[in-house]
């Protein structure tokens, strides 16, 4: 494998070729043009597992066994879904991907050296992305991670007590960027970077090192940990990240470290926090009604809470058949139900040079990306795109019934398999979404003889 590091990273590319040595197959950057053996020597044993068990077999214990007992499975060549070569490789393939979807090891050993790629220097477009500042924040980042690298080992080895000597160094870094945040609070960060900055791993190595205070049954000091990352600015931390450290906290006090009033008050925050949505707030207060943690008056307090946040959350509860045909009865042209895998199928395949476009600026930061970093982050992905989805909707609006089914049937063949937005195991050729575009242009032309679909 090659890769383009920046000067600043250079040391560091021996040490990713060095986490990829042994994990990555040559192969797995190939086409598809492998034996089912390849294929499935690529998976991960759990991947093989997922396989055996939609064949409706009971999957063996090793890798090996696994593979020879797809390959067994592959040799009959009559049954009644075809031949069995063929879907077991089509099955392999939906797991491993196309040529530039990595194999899970892979993945993982990609992921946890991701800081040696600088953002403004593996994006297209870079122009806009102030350069001083993207080289200071990558070297920072390249520390921080070979520290939650080792916290990681650490931990997954069961090294507690060396997570708490790796967690000291995590904790000091972790201050004097907190101070560094509030000093320069509208430092450059672009949203879509957010998970790759040294704040988030080190919150995430942070955690890491409560949870070894709490295997080591150190619960208070855990405590004093999981605060510490409580009181954090919460624009910094994400509310799923603060929903944990809170429910920990909560749980040790009350159960382990038997002092009620605190678990009490934290809880008592969480309720009244309307950052956390409404679910998480009832979960901990029915924990807190289980551990049977405080007495009659607190109780009283924190059930007022949680229906002040449940009158705070609109919910609309109705059966789906009876809303689509309400709709359709009131306005005639307004109600349309259906999976939403379909439509995103139909999306993709119409749209996938507009969703795939490589010139959107600072959404692709690596060659090994399977979607662009905007796909999940609310308006921007439409926004950096608006023009061109606007021209492209115009052009389909012109089109034909057979133009447009004509246009799923090329985009099919060209991307059928690779990662995308497009559920390939969903569907067993393009013909389905084609049948499905014809009957959506008719019930939109004459929708009041077609009632419903």
């Amino acid at each position: 494998l090659s890769f383009v590091f920046s000067s600043d990273a250079l040391d560091c590319g021996k040490q990713f070729a060095a986490i990829l040595q042994g994990n990555c197959d040559q192969r797995c950057l190939q086409s598809t043009d492998l034996t089912l053996e390849e294929m499935l020597s690529l998976l991960q044993s759990g991947s093989l597992i997922k396989i055996v068990k939609s064949l409706k077999q009971k999957p063996l214990s090793t890798k090996e066994q696994l593979i020879r007992q797809l390959i067994r499975f592959s040799l009959s060549q009559t049954t009644l879904i075809g031949n069995l070569n063929d879907i077991l490789k089509k099955k392999a393939l939906a797991e491993l991907g196309d040529c530039v979807k990595l194999s899970d090891d892979v993945q993982l050993a990609f992921l946890s050296a991701f800081h040696l790629f600088s953002p403004a220097e593996m994006s297209p477009n870079t122009a806009t992305y102030p350069r001083s500042h993207v080289l200071t924040a990558s070297l920072m980042y390249v520390s921080v991670c070979e520290l939650e690298n080792e916290m990681w080992n650490c931990w997954n080895s069961k090294k507690y007590t060396v997570c708490l000597h790796v967690g000291s160094r995590i904790r000091h870094l972790l201050d004097e960027e907190l101070r560094l945040l509030s000093e320069k609070p509208c430092s450059v960060r672009l949203v879509h970077y957010q998970n790759f900055t040294a704040i988030v791993s080190l919150l995430r190595a942070s955690t890491v090192l409560a949870q070894a205070f709490e295997k080591l049954k150190m619960y208070d000091k855990a405590n004093a940990e999981f605060e510490h990352l409580i009181s954090i600015d919460c624009q910094l931390a994400p509310a799923h990240r603060r929903s944990f450290w809170y429910e920990r906290a909560i749980l040790n006090y009350g159960r382990h470290l038997k002092l009620p009033k605190k678990a009490f008050e934290l809880a008592a925050d969480v309720i009244q926090d309307n950052t956390f949505d409404y679910y998480f707030r009832q979960r901990i207060y029915d924990r807190v009604m289980q551990m049977n943690l405080v007495d009659e008056d607190c109780e009283k307090q924190l059930a007022a809470n949680i229906q002040t946040a449940l009158d705070e959350t609109i919910e609309i509860d109705v059966e789906i058949p009876e809303k689509v045909i309400s709709a359709l009865l009131l306005s005639k042209s307004m109600g349309l139900h259906s999976e939403g895998s379909v439509w995103l199928a139909l999306f993709g395949l119409l749209c996938w040079n507009e969703i795939y476009d490589s010139t959107v600026e600072d959404v692709w930061i690596s060659r090994y990306q399977t979607y662009p970093l905007d796909l999940y982050v609310g308006e921007m992905f439409w926004i950096n795109r608006q023009k061109t989805f606007e021209k492209k909707f115009e052009t389909l609006q012109c089109l034909s019934v057979q133009d447009i089914q004509s246009m799923l049937r090329a985009s099919w063949r060209e991307h059928e398999g690779i990662n995308s937005i497009v559920k390939w195991d969903a569907f067993e050729s393009s013909e389905m979404l084609e049948f499905l575009a014809y009957v959506c242009l008719q019930w939109i032309y004459f929708y009041p003889v077609h009632s419903i679909f």
